[in-house]
């Protein structure tokens, strides 16, 4: 959590710290996918969620050694961190569809998804938006949100699940700021909003917007 100093620049002072923890945390992301994509270069197959953490904490294992892991590029690159904060940085990457898992569930592997295939092809772009990682408990420190937004971020997630795909690929985050924001004054108006996939589940959307929502919050 950020202490802030009293005084007239304590707005760009609060601005500065959260743009530069958003560079850290991307920096971060880039650097589990990076290190993902070496790992299925060398190895031929994605690895463990677990041996993957290790990797990156820098685990001096005999499996490491074995596989010669020691001497990739991303290597204990998270040596100095808690193993705790690369597992939740591990999480969040599979929530936002930048890593999925496969595999057995007794034998569950990591694998890059579609956005990070995507963004390690094109360096040059952000590495995430960087607010739901700001927003974690455990990555960076809380940042409020409006009440609409929290609700509907809530059903994006439902409707997410339900449709088996990452939640940005449902509704984009500037959907869900824009319909917290501007209060639509029906369901017809949230439905002809959302993408063509998302529209039989426009009740739920409209649950969370409504001026009844709004109302019982």
């Amino acid at each position: 959590m950020y202490f802030i100093e009293n005084g007239s620049d304590r707005t760009e002072m609060l601005r500065a710290r959260r743009q530069s923890l958003a560079r850290f945390l991307g920096l971060g992301a880039r650097l589990v996918l990076e290190a993902s994509e070496d790992l299925d270069r060398v190895l031929g197959h994605a690895l463990g969620r677990q041996k993957l953490i290790g990797c990156l904490n820098g685990a001096d294992s005999g499996f490491m050694h074995a596989l010669e892991l020691t001497g990739l590029p991303h290597y204990g690159v998270f040596r100095s961190m808690r193993r705790q904060w690369v597992a939740r940085l591990i999480d969040f990457l599979q929530e936002t569809g930048y890593l999925r898992v496969a595999g057995q569930a007794l034998r569950p592997v990591v694998l890059l998804g579609e956005e990070a295939e995507e963004l390690l092809r094109n360096p040059e772009e952000a590495p995430l938006l960087p607010q739901e990682i700001l927003d974690d408990a455990t990555l960076g420190p809380a940042w409020p949100r409006s009440a609409a937004e929290e609700r509907l971020r809530r059903i994006r997630l439902r409707v997410a699940r339900l449709l088996a795909r990452p939640p940005r690929q449902v509704m984009s985050d500037d959907l869900v700021r824009a319909l917290s924001i501007e209060t639509p004054a029906s369901k017809a108006d949230v439905e002809a909003r959302l993408p063509d996939v998302v529209k039989p589940h426009a009740e739920l959307v409209w649950s969370a917007v409504s001026p009844h929502a709004a109302a019982a919050s």
